[in-house]
């Protein structure tokens, strides 16, 4: 069993009312796959709720900090391109 570590970011993510489950994209997305490959997961939150940034003392939080530490075996987000960044690059 793998845990799969997600933020909420609606419509992508988010929990379905009067529920403990996920609706969106994202776990559509990961059951598509873990039928296609067949494993078997738990979608959990990030903790914190965040993406994740150095702290004062060098480690990391949010969703980097539990990748590091293995809380998670793989980590679902979604990315959107806003025009800023477009205009940096991202296309």
């Amino acid at each position: 069993m793998y845990n799969v570590g997600v933020l909420q970011d609606a419509p992508y993510l988010q929990l379905k009312q009067n529920s403990d489950e996920f609706e969106g994209f994202i776990p559509d997305l990961i059951a598509n796959l873990s039928r296609r490959t067949r494993f078997n997961y738990e979608i959990r939150l990030v903790r914190d709720g965040r993406y994740g940034s150095r702290t004062s003392n060098g480690s990391w939080n949010g969703m980097i900090g539990e990748l590091i530490s293995r809380v998670a075996y793989l980590y679902f987000l979604s990315f959107i391109c806003s025009v800023n960044l477009a205009a940096n690059g991202c296309n």
